[in-house]
This record gives C-alpha cells, structure tokens and sequence, in this order.
C-alpha cells in the first residue's frame, strides 16, 4: 500500500538517535559537483583509511584512527568518484578513481602505492564500480551523455578486454552503483535517471524492473537489505521526494515528501534513519518510521555531494560527508538519545 506524508520538523525529545558534529577531519580536500568524492574503509591490515582529493588534484589518504597522513599520490587530474574492493584471495586493497574530465579510469594497488590498470574511454564516463563474478574482479565503467542522450555499461577485465555490454541500456543516467543479493547469490546493477530508476540482472544481462511513478528528479538510491524479508531500494528526489520501493516487485511501497529543498545525496543509517544532503546545504535526518525530521544540522556552504557512515574505534558510528569545491571534509557522531 502507498502512503504520502510531508514530514514535519519534530522537536521532541524522544528522538533515538541524533547527530553531534565532531569536527572538519581535512583541511586541504577539493571536489566539485560529484558523487562519491571520497571513499572511507578498513583496510586488509586494519587502518581505517579516508581517501580524497585535493585541489592540486593529487589523493590524499589519511589513517581516521590516529588522523595521520598515510601518503599523497600524484594525479594528473582531478578524481571524480572513488571506490575500493578488499582483494582478500591477493591480500591487498584495490583502489578505484574515475576522471570525467579525463575520460579515465584507474586502479591502484594501495599495498604499493601502484597504479596497475588504466582505462580511457570514449563519451562521458559517469562513474565506476567493481563487481565480484564467480570471483573474478571485474570493472563496471559507466557512459552517460546527456547531451546526446546516449549511456552505456560494459564491463572490463584488468587486461581492458570487454567481456560484457548490459543490454536494454542506452540512455544516459545520474549514477549506477552494483548491488549485491546474498540469498539469490546475484549482482544488479542500479541507475537513476530523470523519471525512474532501473535494475539490471548482471548473469542474465538484461532489465529486470523500471521504478517509476511520474516522479522526476530522481538522483541516488540506497538498499534496504532484507527488511521484514523484503529487498527495499530507497531513491531520492531533486523534487524532495523519497520514495521506498520493493526490490524484487517494482512495487512503490512509501512515497516521502520533503519540504525542506531538493535531496542531493542520501545515506542510510539502519532501517529505521535515513540522512539527507539537501539544498539547503544542511544535512537533515530523518525518521522513516514516523516520516518526521528529528534534526537538521547546518555543515556546509554549498551542496553535500557524498555522506559515508562507518564505525571509528573511539568514537563508535559516525558519519562523514564533503560538501563541493573547498567545503572540507566533516564528521559527526551518530549517537543515542
């Protein structure tokens, strides 16, 4: 059954959790208006790594235990988006960075500080992401050309052979991320575009539902894993919709509206919280059980492109988040009311 409420700013305080800012944890960090503009994870070896860019282009990584300086590694451009896999088999941590200004992919090898891959692609690259394949790591590059309506999805070995081209894609979208499903043991792969969002069966390589109400807007999605045994997609909306919907049925399950601007970036803390990046250059949080606001927090001077939570040893769950251009990196406590 659909419901549509318009949250209300709630100032109880019965709230269960809410969020304390600690402090900026970088002071030199530059990105512009991107998605996954820094990337944060515990390492083979057990350093609780940031990594970011800065405004010479070059990534920084930086241990969050002890906020040391690991290294600085030179770039010739600026890095879009990032991301990470654990290579457990090789015992190491992979290292994605994705250029849209130079059309460039790269994968570097942080035991070494080494970049071991390098691909260059034709159109506009929107962002990229490895995928697990009956454990053979692969490389998603993601086209999106809004300008000639044009996207595409292939997938790349380490040796830029392309081994696939998911099919029925061929439209430009805002961002694609991979989705791993533990009970069926399969990959999908989820976009968002103007009107919907999409999933794609990776094994079968073909659509598998389309997402759409009339909304517009729509720019990232989190997954809700196995709530009352049900897959949730969570999207968001430049509108100041958030929408829940089943996985596995395309069925709209809650329709949100935010009265408070447009949603730029969402993160889902558990089931029950949801933080939102919005215009209004504030972070907010929000009560998906009682579709209330329970807090907002003003961060930034300018949009929030990327929010990451994860847990600091000391500190215990935390978020993390980049506001665009020289809005420096922030972390706030997740704690209990």
């Amino acid at each position: 059954m659909i419901t549509k409420n318009s949250p209300k700013l709630d100032s109880n305080n019965n709230n269960k959790i809410k969020l304390i800012f600690l402090s900026d944890v970088t002071t030199d960090s530059f990105t512009e208006n991107f998605h996954n503009t820094f990337i944060i994870f515990n390492s083979i070896n057990d350093i609780l790594y940031l990594v970011y860019s800065n405004i010479k282009d070059n990534i920084i990584c930086i241990n969050l235990k002890n906020n040391e300086k690991i290294c600085e590694i030179k770039n010739n451009s600026l890095v879009s988006s990032y991301n990470h896999y654990l290579d457990e088999n090789n015992k190491r941590d992979l290292l994605m960075t994705v250029s849209i200004q130079n059309k460039e992919i790269k994968v570097w090898d942080l035991k070494n500080i080494e970049c071991i891959f390098k691909l260059n692609l034709e159109g506009s690259i929107c962002s990229g992401s490895f995928i697990n394949d009956k454990n053979n790591i692969y490389l998603v590059a993601i086209i999106s050309d809004f300008e000639h309506n044009f996207g595409e999805i292939s997938i790349y070995d380490f040796h830029k052979n392309k081994i696939k081209k998911i099919n029925d894609f061929n439209e430009p979208c805002n961002m694609a991320h991979i989705f791993y499903d533990k009970k069926q043991s399969k990959n999908y792969i989820i976009s968002t575009h103007f009107k919907y969002i999409k999933s794609y069966d990776y094994e079968e390589n073909q659509l598998y539902f389309k997402y759409e109400d009339g909304g517009v807007s729509h720019f990232c999605s989190e997954i809700y894993e196995y709530d009352e045994d049900i897959v949730k997609i969570i999207d968001s909306c430049w509108t100041g919709d958030i929408k829940i919907w089943n996985f596995h049925t395309g069925e709209l399950l809650n329709k949100i509206e935010i009265k408070y601007g447009s949603i730029r970036e969402i993160c889902l803390l558990d089931k029950d919280y949801l933080a939102l990046g919005c215009d209004t250059f504030d972070i907010k949080l929000l009560d998906l059980n009682n579709k209330s606001i329970i807090q907002s927090l003003k961060v930034s001077n300018d949009w929030i492109s990327t929010i990451k939570k994860f847990d600091h040893p000391k500190y215990g769950r935390c978020l993390i988040l980049q506001g665009i251009e020289k809005n420096q990196i922030k972390m706030l406590i997740i704690e209990k009311c």
